[in-house]
């Protein structure tokens, strides 16, 4: 969701997401996307220019190589901490651009506080949940295992 959001606030004006959850594809329309794909009963087609990973399972490398058209960019976002192979032919028939991206650089954070400041992105829609700190534990457990929530605050003066 947050790079869907930051992809719109670029100017991006095509968001398809991919996910087999209902509820996640239900939050990627509440958060702008032109589509969503249950990629359990639709494959994703081989016409996206820019395809970003953000899921990191394995296999997730390859199906998005192959939803990206000749000459297209995958870029890996997600922390695929397993094996992931992929047969690269595929990517390399395509004259593909694969990139991978980890963490965030200074000047990403300030542009990220300057967008929030101006109100040029908001942040308040990924918020599902606030806890003062007695509750933060229980909002890490239930990060772990809920799929309806996306971030829970943790405000102090709530304790």
């Amino acid at each position: 969701l947050a790079v869907m959001t930051w992809l719109a606030h670029f100017g991006v004006r095509e968001l398809v997401v991919s996910d087999p959850s209902v509820v996640r594809r239900a939050a990627a329309e509440e958060f702008g996307a032109t589509r969503t794909v249950d990629p359990t009963t639709e494959p994703l087609e081989e016409r996206y220019d820019l395809v970003i990973e953000c899921v990191g399972l394995p296999g997730m490398t390859d199906v998005c190589v192959g939803a990206a058209t000749t000459h297209g960019r995958v870029t890996i976002a997600g922390v695929c901490t397993h094996p992931d192979p992929y047969v690269p032919i595929r990517a390399v028939i395509k004259e593909l651009d694969l990139a991978f991206a980890v963490y965030y650089t200074r000047r990403e954070f300030f542009s990220v506080v300057d967008a929030l400041s101006r109100g040029a992105v908001d942040a308040a829609p990924f918020v599902t949940d606030r806890v003062g700190l007695a509750g933060a534990n229980d909002a890490f457990h239930t990060l772990t295992d809920a799929k309806e929530h996306r971030k829970i605050l943790v405000l102090p003066e709530l304790g």
